[in-house]
């Protein structure tokens, strides 16, 4: 049976995905571009600190399988100085037990939660869970959700369609990101 909710505004949105991290037991699969510490988004007269990472790394820590497939930083057109401090931030991810890969064309924003699937607009950072032009479709159709997961599972394993296309799969500059 295919049950979806419609969300829109990116607070909305960063709210939904918090609370259904807070209660992911089995998996948090995200494929988003970046991912970053959110802090404090405005609900209509709420004010809710959101920290992404710290759930995360709550959650790895707790045996729960988290898995981020990001685009790689080689590719973000940031500052160096940006980029080491986005790194430093992944470290402390992985540190905790989060698996990290990355893909060179990564622009998903792909949120899987147990058996629950957010496929939206808003990255996973503080501008995109302001924002106000933003829109996420909340997916619990089983189907669905399990291709979603199929898709995530074959991208770590750079076995998806996407990753046969791309050159840098044979220089082997995409995949799994260790300390």
């Amino acid at each position: 049976m295919l049950i979806s909710i419609l969300i829109f505004y990116g607070p909305v949105i960063g709210g939904v995905i918090s609370k259904l991290m807070r209660n992911s037991e089995k998996r948090i699969y995200i494929m988003s571009q970046t991912i970053s510490h959110i802090g404090t988004i405005h609900v209509k007269d709420r004010k809710i600190y959101v920290d992404l990472l710290d759930i995360l790394k709550a959650k790895a820590k707790k045996g729960i399988e988290v898995s981020l497939i990001l685009k790689d930083p080689d590719n973000l057109n940031i500052s160096d100085e940006k980029r080491n401090r986005y790194l430093e931030l992944l470290d402390d991810l992985a540190i905790a037990g989060v698996k990290i890969f990355f893909c060179w064309h990564m622009h998903m924003k792909i949120v899987i939660l147990d058996n629950v699937a957010i496929v939206g607009s808003a990255n996973l950072t503080l501008t995109g869970l302001r924002g106000l032009g933003e829109v996420a479709l909340v997916i619990e159709d089983k189907k669905t959700v399990d291709s979603l997961v199929r898709a995530h599972e074959s991208l770590r394993r750079r076995n998806h369609e996407v990753c046969l296309l791309c050159d840098r799969r044979e220089k082997k500059l995409c995949g799994y990101y260790s300390l």
